[in-house]
């Protein structure tokens, strides 16, 4: 594909969004600063979930968990987490009530 939302340095960004993303939301987690070995760690995961999603399409993981706190915006509509989101344990994307609840595969108990 030739269109600007394929372009590797655009992929590479959204890594870097969704590893920063994912730092935060670990940090606050935690209540600690991350180690440079986490930090490199969930580098390697994020990567591997955008690659598994380039393969794949979208997040379609049914284990999220809610994490309070501003983690940016949600994966699927953009949507403000300012107060809270759910992140998958597989993907470590985040996602707003919404898509969470309604829009995307639920678990079942």
């Amino acid at each position: 594909c030739t269109c600007e939302l394929w372009n590797e340095r655009m992929l590479v960004q959204e890594q870097e969004r969704r590893v920063a993303q994912n730092i935060q939301v670990q940090q606050h987690l935690l209540q600690r600063n991350l180690q440079p070995r986490e930090v490199q760690v969930l580098r390697g995961r994020v990567h591997e979930a955008l690659e598994q999603e380039q393969e794949e399409g979208e997040c379609e993981h049914q284990e999220r968990d809610r994490v309070d706190g501003n983690f940016g915006v949600c994966r699927r509509c953009n949507w403000d987490c300012s107060w809270y989101g759910f992140q998958c344990s597989d993907c470590l994307d985040v996602f707003c009530q919404t898509c969470h609840h309604h829009r995307m595969p639920r678990r079942y108990y």
